[in-house]
Protein backbone atom coordinates (compact mmCIF):
# COMPACT_ATOMS: atom_id res chain seq x y z
CA UNK A 1 0.00 0.00 0.00
CA UNK A 2 1.46 3.20 -1.11
CA UNK A 3 1.91 6.16 1.63
CA UNK A 4 -1.20 8.55 0.03
CA UNK A 5 -3.72 5.68 0.35
CA UNK A 6 -2.19 4.11 3.77
CA UNK A 7 -2.77 7.84 5.18
CA UNK A 8 -6.69 8.16 3.94
CA UNK A 9 -7.12 5.00 5.17
CA UNK A 10 -6.02 5.65 8.32
CA UNK A 11 -7.69 8.85 8.50
CA UNK A 12 -11.52 7.46 7.41
CA UNK A 13 -11.05 4.82 10.08
CA UNK A 14 -10.57 7.14 12.99
CA UNK A 15 -13.19 9.12 11.84
CA UNK A 16 -15.96 6.21 11.26
CA UNK A 17 -15.03 4.34 14.86
CA UNK A 18 -14.97 8.17 16.59
CA UNK A 19 -17.81 10.04 15.18
CA UNK A 20 -21.93 8.85 15.38
CA UNK A 21 -23.42 8.82 11.79
CA UNK A 22 -25.83 11.81 11.39
CA UNK A 23 -29.60 11.40 12.29
CA UNK A 24 -31.70 10.60 9.28
CA UNK A 25 -34.25 13.56 9.48
CA UNK A 26 -31.44 15.92 9.99
CA UNK A 27 -30.89 18.10 6.61
CA UNK A 28 -27.77 18.90 5.15
CA UNK A 29 -27.91 22.80 6.69
CA UNK A 30 -28.81 20.93 10.12
CA UNK A 31 -25.98 18.74 9.99
CA UNK A 32 -23.31 21.76 8.99
CA UNK A 33 -24.57 23.89 11.80
CA UNK A 34 -24.08 21.65 14.49
CA UNK A 35 -20.68 20.76 13.13
CA UNK A 36 -19.85 24.48 13.04
CA UNK A 37 -21.26 25.05 16.77
CA UNK A 38 -19.43 21.96 17.89
CA UNK A 39 -16.36 22.64 16.05
CA UNK A 40 -15.15 25.79 18.28
CA UNK A 41 -15.15 23.56 21.21
CA UNK A 42 -13.63 20.59 19.66
CA UNK A 43 -11.44 21.70 17.32
CA UNK A 44 -7.38 23.52 17.94
CA UNK A 45 -4.86 24.55 15.07
CA UNK A 46 -1.37 25.17 16.34
CA UNK A 47 1.55 26.50 14.07
CA UNK A 48 4.85 27.39 14.34
CA UNK A 49 7.77 29.27 11.95
CA UNK A 50 11.31 28.61 12.92
CA UNK A 51 14.45 29.53 11.68
CA UNK A 52 17.80 29.34 13.11
CA UNK A 53 21.41 30.00 12.45
CA UNK A 54 24.30 27.87 13.78
CA UNK A 55 28.22 28.99 14.02
CA UNK A 56 30.70 27.29 14.83
CA UNK A 57 33.02 29.82 16.54
CA UNK A 58 36.16 27.56 17.52
CA UNK A 59 37.20 23.62 17.16
CA UNK A 60 35.02 21.00 15.92
CA UNK A 61 35.43 19.71 12.14
CA UNK A 62 35.98 23.04 11.27
CA UNK A 63 34.55 26.53 11.70
CA UNK A 64 31.31 27.90 9.48
CA UNK A 65 27.92 29.18 9.74
CA UNK A 66 25.01 27.49 8.33
CA UNK A 67 21.24 27.35 9.27
CA UNK A 68 17.92 25.76 8.90
CA UNK A 69 14.53 27.02 8.67
CA UNK A 70 11.43 25.01 10.18
CA UNK A 71 7.60 24.78 9.93
CA UNK A 72 4.66 22.42 11.21
CA UNK A 73 1.24 22.65 11.54
CA UNK A 74 -1.22 20.95 13.08
CA UNK A 75 -4.78 20.39 14.94
CA UNK A 76 -6.42 18.18 17.18
CA UNK A 77 -10.35 17.42 17.25
CA UNK A 78 -12.08 16.08 20.41
CA UNK A 79 -14.75 13.56 19.15
CA UNK A 80 -16.81 14.14 22.19
CA UNK A 81 -18.75 17.24 21.01
CA UNK A 82 -19.45 15.99 17.76
CA UNK A 83 -21.65 13.37 19.37
CA UNK A 84 -18.58 10.31 18.73
CA UNK A 85 -16.97 8.44 21.67
CA UNK A 86 -16.35 10.54 24.96
CA UNK A 87 -12.92 10.94 25.46
CA UNK A 88 -11.69 10.63 21.96
CA UNK A 89 -9.09 12.68 20.30
CA UNK A 90 -7.74 12.78 16.51
CA UNK A 91 -4.21 14.61 16.13
CA UNK A 92 -2.94 15.34 13.25
CA UNK A 93 0.66 17.13 12.27
CA UNK A 94 2.65 18.12 8.99
CA UNK A 95 6.27 19.19 9.38
CA UNK A 96 8.69 21.00 6.59
CA UNK A 97 12.24 21.56 7.25
CA UNK A 98 14.66 23.24 4.83
CA UNK A 99 18.44 23.08 5.89
CA UNK A 100 21.85 25.43 4.46
CA UNK A 101 25.03 23.95 3.77
CA UNK A 102 26.94 22.77 5.23
CA UNK A 103 25.84 20.46 7.01
CA UNK A 104 25.88 21.20 11.03
CA UNK A 105 27.66 17.88 11.88
CA UNK A 106 30.49 18.76 9.25
CA UNK A 107 30.74 21.89 11.30
CA UNK A 108 30.78 20.67 15.15
CA UNK A 109 31.32 16.68 14.58
CA UNK A 110 29.50 16.09 17.74
CA UNK A 111 27.91 12.98 18.31
CA UNK A 112 25.30 14.34 20.51
CA UNK A 113 23.98 16.78 18.01
CA UNK A 114 23.93 20.38 18.76
CA UNK A 115 20.65 21.16 17.59
CA UNK A 116 17.56 18.79 17.80
CA UNK A 117 16.30 20.69 14.72
CA UNK A 118 18.78 19.81 12.46
CA UNK A 119 18.58 16.91 9.99
CA UNK A 120 20.64 15.46 7.00
CA UNK A 121 18.22 16.12 4.56
CA UNK A 122 15.08 18.71 4.03
CA UNK A 123 11.49 17.14 4.14
CA UNK A 124 8.06 17.69 3.78
CA UNK A 125 6.47 15.10 5.41
CA UNK A 126 3.37 13.92 7.74
CA UNK A 127 4.42 13.89 11.39
CA UNK A 128 1.35 12.57 13.27
CA UNK A 129 -2.04 11.01 12.82
CA UNK A 130 -3.28 8.77 15.57
CA UNK A 131 -6.17 8.57 17.06
CA UNK A 132 -6.57 8.26 20.97
CA UNK A 133 -9.55 6.87 23.32
CA UNK A 134 -9.62 7.17 27.09
CA UNK A 135 -11.09 3.71 28.19
CA UNK A 136 -12.59 4.05 31.90
CA UNK A 137 -10.19 6.10 34.71
CA UNK A 138 -6.66 6.58 34.02
CA UNK A 139 -6.50 3.94 31.11
CA UNK A 140 -6.12 5.42 27.49
CA UNK A 141 -5.03 3.84 24.01
CA UNK A 142 -3.71 5.57 21.33
CA UNK A 143 -2.50 4.42 17.90
CA UNK A 144 -1.16 5.94 14.53
CA UNK A 145 1.93 7.69 13.15
CA UNK A 146 3.94 9.35 16.61
CA UNK A 147 6.66 10.85 18.33
CA UNK A 148 7.71 8.54 20.68
CA UNK A 149 9.45 11.29 22.23
CA UNK A 150 6.12 13.06 22.85
CA UNK A 151 5.26 10.26 25.30
CA UNK A 152 8.72 8.82 26.88
CA UNK A 153 12.34 9.82 27.73
CA UNK A 154 11.26 13.47 28.01
CA UNK A 155 12.22 16.54 30.80
CA UNK A 156 10.33 19.26 30.97
CA UNK A 157 12.88 21.22 32.77
CA UNK A 158 15.54 20.39 30.22
CA UNK A 159 12.65 21.33 27.06
CA UNK A 160 14.23 25.17 26.53
CA UNK A 161 18.25 23.25 25.68
CA UNK A 162 18.66 22.56 22.49
CA UNK A 163 21.38 20.38 22.30
CA UNK A 164 19.76 16.71 21.13
CA UNK A 165 20.71 14.86 24.45
CA UNK A 166 18.50 17.06 26.50
CA UNK A 167 15.11 15.87 23.90
CA UNK A 168 16.06 12.38 24.36
CA UNK A 169 18.49 10.27 26.09
CA UNK A 170 21.73 9.88 22.95
CA UNK A 171 21.94 6.32 23.72
CA UNK A 172 18.66 5.89 22.29
CA UNK A 173 18.64 8.29 19.67
CA UNK A 174 22.00 7.40 18.42
CA UNK A 175 22.64 3.61 18.68
CA UNK A 176 19.05 2.66 17.54
CA UNK A 177 19.53 3.76 13.20
CA UNK A 178 16.47 5.26 12.86
CA UNK A 179 14.41 5.99 16.45
CA UNK A 180 10.47 6.61 15.84
CA UNK A 181 10.95 10.56 16.43
CA UNK A 182 10.74 13.75 14.17
CA UNK A 183 11.23 13.19 10.79
CA UNK A 184 11.36 8.93 11.63
CA UNK A 185 7.56 9.10 13.14
CA UNK A 186 6.53 5.68 12.32
CA UNK A 187 3.66 3.23 13.54
CA UNK A 188 2.58 2.80 16.25
CA UNK A 189 0.51 1.86 19.54
CA UNK A 190 0.59 3.15 23.55
CA UNK A 191 -0.95 2.08 26.21
CA UNK A 192 -1.12 4.54 29.45
CA UNK A 193 -2.43 3.73 33.16
CA UNK A 194 -2.25 4.69 36.78
CA UNK A 195 -2.54 7.79 38.83
CA UNK A 196 0.02 10.56 37.83
CA UNK A 197 1.77 9.61 41.46
CA UNK A 198 2.34 6.39 40.03
CA UNK A 199 1.68 6.47 36.13
CA UNK A 200 2.86 3.82 33.53
CA UNK A 201 2.84 3.13 29.38
CA UNK A 202 4.03 0.96 27.04
CA UNK A 203 4.81 1.61 23.49
CA UNK A 204 5.41 -0.64 20.26
CA UNK A 205 6.31 0.92 17.03
CA UNK A 206 7.42 -0.17 13.63
CA UNK A 207 11.07 -0.95 13.41
CA UNK A 208 11.47 1.42 10.05
CA UNK A 209 9.55 4.40 10.83
CA UNK A 210 9.91 6.09 7.41
CA UNK A 211 8.34 3.37 5.84
CA UNK A 212 4.46 4.50 6.15
CA UNK A 213 3.12 1.72 3.60
CA UNK A 214 4.88 -1.15 5.72
CA UNK A 215 4.15 -2.19 9.59
CA UNK A 216 4.59 -5.49 10.22
CA UNK A 217 7.64 -6.88 8.39
CA UNK A 218 10.57 -4.41 9.28
CA UNK A 219 10.94 -5.51 13.31
CA UNK A 220 10.39 -3.28 16.14
CA UNK A 221 10.96 -0.74 18.60
CA UNK A 222 9.35 -1.55 21.94
CA UNK A 223 9.47 1.05 25.20
CA UNK A 224 8.26 0.86 28.87
CA UNK A 225 8.28 4.00 31.14
CA UNK A 226 7.00 4.17 34.97
CA UNK A 227 6.94 7.47 36.32
CA UNK A 228 6.01 8.46 39.96
CA UNK A 229 6.28 11.12 42.28
CA UNK A 230 8.84 10.83 44.82
CA UNK A 231 8.57 14.52 46.94
CA UNK A 232 6.73 17.70 46.26
CA UNK A 233 7.03 19.02 42.75
CA UNK A 234 9.02 15.92 41.78
CA UNK A 235 8.95 13.21 39.43
CA UNK A 236 10.97 9.91 38.68
CA UNK A 237 11.16 8.45 35.14
CA UNK A 238 12.69 4.64 34.52
CA UNK A 239 12.61 3.34 31.21
CA UNK A 240 13.62 0.35 29.73
CA UNK A 241 13.51 -0.04 25.41
CA UNK A 242 14.32 -2.59 22.76
CA UNK A 243 15.11 -2.53 19.15
CA UNK A 244 15.05 -5.26 16.42
CA UNK A 245 14.99 -5.02 12.77
CA UNK A 246 15.72 -8.22 10.71
CA UNK A 247 16.74 -6.22 7.78
CA UNK A 248 18.83 -3.55 9.10
CA UNK A 249 19.00 -0.09 8.84
CA UNK A 250 16.86 1.75 5.94
CA UNK A 251 20.06 3.80 5.32
CA UNK A 252 23.05 2.89 5.01
CA UNK A 253 26.69 3.77 6.56
CA UNK A 254 25.39 3.86 10.02
CA UNK A 255 27.38 1.47 12.71
CA UNK A 256 23.82 0.86 14.66
CA UNK A 257 23.66 -3.23 14.88
CA UNK A 258 20.27 -4.44 14.24
CA UNK A 259 19.28 -5.12 17.48
CA UNK A 260 20.38 -3.58 20.89
CA UNK A 261 18.18 -2.53 24.00
CA UNK A 262 18.78 -0.34 27.06
CA UNK A 263 17.90 1.92 29.75
CA UNK A 264 17.22 5.33 31.33
CA UNK A 265 16.10 7.38 34.49
CA UNK A 266 15.10 11.06 34.92
CA UNK A 267 15.06 12.38 38.45
CA UNK A 268 13.18 16.73 37.70
CA UNK A 269 11.91 19.01 39.73
CA UNK A 270 9.10 21.56 39.22
CA UNK A 271 8.42 25.41 39.76
CA UNK A 272 9.86 25.67 43.33
CA UNK A 273 9.41 29.22 44.37
CA UNK A 274 12.86 31.13 45.68
CA UNK A 275 12.00 33.60 48.22
CA UNK A 276 12.24 36.33 48.54
CA UNK A 277 12.62 36.96 44.82
CA UNK A 278 9.50 34.60 44.06
CA UNK A 279 11.41 33.01 41.15
CA UNK A 280 10.32 29.31 39.92
CA UNK A 281 12.94 27.11 39.67
CA UNK A 282 13.97 24.07 38.48
CA UNK A 283 16.03 21.05 37.85
CA UNK A 284 16.57 17.37 36.32
CA UNK A 285 19.18 14.93 36.07
CA UNK A 286 18.63 12.44 33.24
CA UNK A 287 20.74 9.30 33.01
CA UNK A 288 21.17 6.50 29.93
CA UNK A 289 22.46 2.76 29.72
CA UNK A 290 23.08 0.73 26.74
CA UNK A 291 23.29 -2.82 26.97
CA UNK A 292 23.81 -4.02 23.76
CA UNK A 293 27.24 -5.32 22.40
CA UNK A 294 28.27 -2.64 20.02
CA UNK A 295 27.40 0.43 19.77
CA UNK A 296 28.67 4.35 19.66
CA UNK A 297 27.61 5.68 22.90
CA UNK A 298 27.91 3.27 26.21
CA UNK A 299 26.12 5.71 28.64
CA UNK A 300 24.91 9.37 29.13
CA UNK A 301 24.37 11.76 32.24
CA UNK A 302 22.81 14.86 31.76
CA UNK A 303 22.33 17.40 34.76
CA UNK A 304 20.97 21.03 34.74
CA UNK A 305 18.62 23.54 35.93
CA UNK A 306 15.75 25.74 34.82
CA UNK A 307 14.81 29.97 36.22
CA UNK A 308 11.47 30.87 35.34
CA UNK A 309 9.26 34.51 36.86
CA UNK A 310 11.53 37.29 36.14
CA UNK A 311 10.13 40.33 36.91
CA UNK A 312 8.55 42.37 34.40
CA UNK A 313 9.25 39.27 31.78
CA UNK A 314 6.51 36.87 30.50
CA UNK A 315 5.69 33.91 32.74
CA UNK A 316 7.59 31.25 30.16
CA UNK A 317 10.60 33.32 29.45
CA UNK A 318 13.49 31.30 31.16
CA UNK A 319 16.89 30.56 31.67
CA UNK A 320 18.39 27.48 31.53
CA UNK A 321 21.97 25.56 31.75
CA UNK A 322 22.88 21.80 31.54
CA UNK A 323 25.72 19.55 30.84
CA UNK A 324 25.60 16.35 28.97
CA UNK A 325 27.94 14.18 28.97
CA UNK A 326 28.42 10.66 27.06
CA UNK A 327 30.45 7.84 27.10
CA UNK A 328 31.34 6.94 23.50
CA UNK A 329 32.78 2.89 22.87
CA UNK A 330 36.32 4.06 20.79
CA UNK A 331 37.12 7.23 21.74
CA UNK A 332 37.41 9.82 24.86
CA UNK A 333 33.92 10.90 26.41
CA UNK A 334 32.39 13.78 24.88
CA UNK A 335 31.02 16.38 26.78
CA UNK A 336 28.73 19.66 26.22
CA UNK A 337 28.32 22.30 28.19
CA UNK A 338 24.98 24.58 27.37
CA UNK A 339 23.33 27.80 28.50
CA UNK A 340 20.32 29.31 26.73
CA UNK A 341 17.95 32.44 27.03
CA UNK A 342 14.73 31.79 26.35
CA UNK A 343 12.62 34.93 25.77
CA UNK A 344 8.77 35.14 25.27
CA UNK A 345 7.73 38.34 23.40
CA UNK A 346 4.39 39.64 22.74
CA UNK A 347 2.32 38.11 19.58
CA UNK A 348 3.58 34.40 19.38
CA UNK A 349 7.12 35.40 18.39
CA UNK A 350 10.26 33.49 21.06
CA UNK A 351 13.80 34.75 20.79
CA UNK A 352 16.11 32.23 22.33
CA UNK A 353 20.28 32.66 22.14
CA UNK A 354 22.20 29.91 22.85
CA UNK A 355 26.01 29.19 23.59
CA UNK A 356 27.38 25.56 24.18
CA UNK A 357 30.93 24.59 24.52
CA UNK A 358 31.81 20.86 23.33
CA UNK A 359 34.85 18.86 24.94
CA UNK A 360 35.62 16.20 22.32
CA UNK A 361 33.02 16.48 19.47
CA UNK A 362 33.26 12.86 18.70
CA UNK A 363 35.74 11.98 20.95
CA UNK A 364 38.38 12.96 18.16
CA UNK A 365 37.96 16.69 17.13
CA UNK A 366 39.16 19.57 18.66
CA UNK A 367 36.90 22.02 21.89
CA UNK A 368 34.15 24.10 19.86
CA UNK A 369 31.87 26.71 20.54
CA UNK A 370 29.11 26.78 18.96
CA UNK A 371 26.61 29.86 19.18
CA UNK A 372 22.89 29.69 18.05
CA UNK A 373 19.85 31.80 17.94
CA UNK A 374 16.65 30.14 17.27
CA UNK A 375 13.58 32.77 16.11
CA UNK A 376 10.16 31.02 16.65
CA UNK A 377 7.04 32.16 15.44
CA UNK A 378 3.58 30.89 16.96
CA UNK A 379 0.08 31.73 15.39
Amino acid sequence: MGRVPAYVLALAVSLLSAMSVARAHETGHDIFSRILRRSRKALRWRTHLTFEPLADVAGGRRRGVTWVAAAAAGAELRTGPFGGWQGGKIDLQVMGLLRGLPRESHLVGDAQGASNLYNSFSFLRLITLSYRQRIAGHLLARGGIMDVNSYFDTSAPASDLVNSSFGMTPTLTVNVPLTPTAPYTGWGGIVRGGPSSGRWRVGLFAGDPPAHGTVTHQGFFAIAEWQSRTARHQRLKIGAWAYHNPEGPAQGGLASPRSTNGLYGIWESHHRRLRPQHLRWGWFVETGLNLGQVNPILYYVGVGFRLRGFPGLAPRTSLTAGVAHAGLREHPAETAWEVAWDDHLPRGLIVEPDIQYIMHPSGIYANAVVLLLRLRKNF
